[in-house]
């Protein structure tokens, strides 16, 4: 009996009562679903209807306080990103934001790169993104304009990064180097779907 009137309330009234994060919404004959990463899905199967709500970018920061005082220079690797939890995810993008300028060089050079580690075994697994200041060439950025993103090659492929992978970033100098103007790198990366 309690199958019979479940189908008939359904039939005459649907869903009735909709809830955002716990706060119950107005009643409405019709439904919406808008926005980038969501999808609705048929499941006859279970009788009802599937929400999916793609979870949004990851934004990571590492903020470089100062100007190298030498061209020779390095900045100490450092992890940037936590572990990515239960789920994968991919790199979208990696800028550098200089607060200054920076003349390209073909052997005198700065070498920016963002690095996925293995936080259980502690050791650099692959390379992530990486930017040279050179003028042409393998992973050029070439001269940089103050306050202008500076996109670093994406090295992944596409690839996921593990849950129990970090990313971390240094920079390094070739030749004699070239002083790096403080800024900002600005990684975002997307979680997998669950």
């Amino acid at each position: 009996m309690a199958g019979i009137l479940n189908w008939i309330d359904t039939l005459f009234f649907g869903v009735r009562r909709l809830y955002a994060a716990g706060t119950e919404l107005p009643e409405r004959p019709a439904i919406n679903f808008a926005g980038p990463g969501v999808t609705a899905t048929d499941d006859p199967a279970n009788n009802r209807t599937t929400v999916t709500v793609a979870p949004g970018d990851m934004v990571f920061y590492y903020y470089k306080t100062a100007d190298d005082a030498l061209a020779s220079d390095d900045t100490r690797e450092i992890v940037i990103s936590g572990p990515f939890g239960s789920s994968n995810a991919t790199l979208v993008s990696v800028h550098f934001i200089p607060s200054g300028l920076l003349s390209a060089h073909a052997t005198n050079y700065a070498e920016l790169d963002l690095s996925v580690r293995d936080i259980d075994e502690g050791v650099v697994v692959r390379g992530a993104a990486m930017g040279r200041t050179i003028p042409s060439g393998t992973y050029a950025t070439g001269g940089w304009g103050g306050f202008t993103p500076v996109p670093l090659t994406d090295l992944t492929s596409g690839s996921p990064f593990g849950p129990r992978e970090a990313l971390s970033f240094r920079i390094t100098k070739g030749g004699s180097g070239v002083p790096v103007p403080a800024g900002t790198l600005v990684v975002v990366c997307r979680p997998a779907a669950a």
